[in-house]
């Protein structure tokens, strides 16, 4: 409209087909054969349709270019038809709506944020989720202070409602560039998650709540360390910590004839802790990057290895321009290898993750791969777990062995 006063509205409109089949059934011998192996149920899908619209507008209210005005007004529905036989077995709908207001205020050395939203979500009357609503709304503000690159400290606070129940979220930031190659932060956060409707609410024969799902009491730290050995070395280090207390899990059971079942429950706690490196270094024209994670999950201090406690990921490549410059590529080779875990059992009717009890074996991959640029077009080219190793990362869905991947990505638009 002006220089300064900027609206949009966007409606984005999703259709998607998915099949579920549970997997490959746990008696087969044949897990990684894709013509021999059975599958739980091969007549189970869903249609999943979705509709976003957004009407948005950011205004400079004052004469400082950087002090902006955000508002945002939405509504978004979502349905959700589930096929378990040949026929249509569940239709679930829901939709949300709300506003937001945020703004922005430069004071010199201090960027201040304020703002607020409220939110209403709705879920239809249906066999599995019956007529639910609830409102949410929340207050929130946060100062950054520049005083110099050595030392820069963010602060955090917000205020949440859901119903009857309230929260209030604070969080600390801290950064120091203390030189060119040496750089150091830290980040400390406390936060409630409340349980969603589907949570809370989901109702059917193969679903079991044990009792009334509380919110989950988050607290988080992390800390991080950045060496630069010249212009073509980069490591980074960091570490962090989070403690759940009534963490929201979902376990496998059984029906009283035997039938396979979801539980929810909370437990009292859950701990998160580990490390992260990464290494990248541009030689030349050869790019070196590698990446070690490893977690450690304990609930009420017994290890859990429902996911993987160690992964490694690296990647040599080699980019340069042919044909006068007219062509930019990269070639490469990458690997992945993800250590023991008992692995998170997908749950197609509730779309979420169950803690599986059975361990799955390590695993190692290996790709080949090109990225071409040709023109705004950037092709891509790969031939993914070329030694064709049997793995699983989730039970049981075998992983997809030796084959080819292709694609493009065009910019038709500045």
């Amino acid at each position: 409209i002006s220089d300064r006063l900027n609206i949009s509205l966007t409606d984005f409109y999703t259709k998607a087909v998915n099949g579920l089949n549970g997997g490959v059934q746990k008696t087969s011998s044949k897990t990684f054969d894709e013509t021999a192996a059975l599958v739980v149920n091969d007549d189970a899908w869903d249609k999943r349709y979705r509709r976003d619209v957004t009407l948005s507008a950011i205004a400079r209210i004052f004469s400082d270019s950087a002090s902006k005005t955000q508002a945002n007004v939405y509504y978004t529905t979502s349905e959700r038809e589930c096929y378990y036989s040949k026929s249509l077995d569940d239709f679930i709908q829901s939709s949300f709506w709300g506003v937001t207001l945020r703004q922005q205020v430069n004071l010199n050395f201090i960027q201040c944020t304020v703002g607020g939203s409220w939110e209403r979500r709705k879920t239809d009357s249906t066999r599995v989720l019956g007529l639910h609503s609830e409102s949410a709304k929340s207050l929130f503000a946060g100062a950054e202070i520049k005083l110099t690159e050595i030392f820069v400290p963010s602060v955090s606070v917000s205020t949440v409602s859901v119903g009857e129940e309230n929260s209030i979220s604070t969080g600390t930031i801290f950064r120091s560039k203390i030189s060119e190659w040496l750089a150091l932060s830290a980040e400390t956060a406390w936060y409630d998650r409340f349980p969603t409707l589907q949570e809370r609410f989901w109702t059917d024969t193969t679903f079991f709540r044990t009792g009334e799902i509380k919110k989950e009491q988050h607290s988080f730290l992390r800390g991080a360390l950045t060496i630069r050995i010249g212009p073509a070395v980069k490591v980074n280090f960091e570490g962090f910590k989070r403690n759940i207390e009534n963490a929201v899990i979902y376990l496998p059971s059984r029906t009283a004839a035997e039938s396979p079942a979801v539980s929810i429950c909370n437990i009292p706690k859950l701990k998160i802790q580990g490390f992260n490196t990464t290494l990248n270094v541009h030689l030349y024209k050869f790019e070196l990057n590698g990446v070690l994670t490893f977690t450690d999950h304990q609930e009420a201090d017994t290890l859990k290895n429902f996911l993987p406690d160690l992964i490694l990921a690296g990647e040599l490549a080699y980019r340069s321009t042919f044909f006068k410059d007219k062509l930019d590529a990269k070639f490469g080779v990458r690997s992945r290898f993800y250590n023991r875990q008992n692995g998170m059992q997908f749950d197609p009717q509730t779309l979420s993750y169950l803690h599986y009890g059975q361990m799955l074996g390590r695993s190692t991959t290996l790709d080949l791969f090109a990225i071409l640029k040709i023109g705004d077009a950037h092709l891509t080219v790969s031939w993914q777990n070329i030694t064709d190793a049997p793995y699983l990362l989730s039970p049981i869905y075998p992983m997809q062995g030796r084959f080819w991947r292709l694609g493009v990505n065009w910019v038709f638009l500045d």
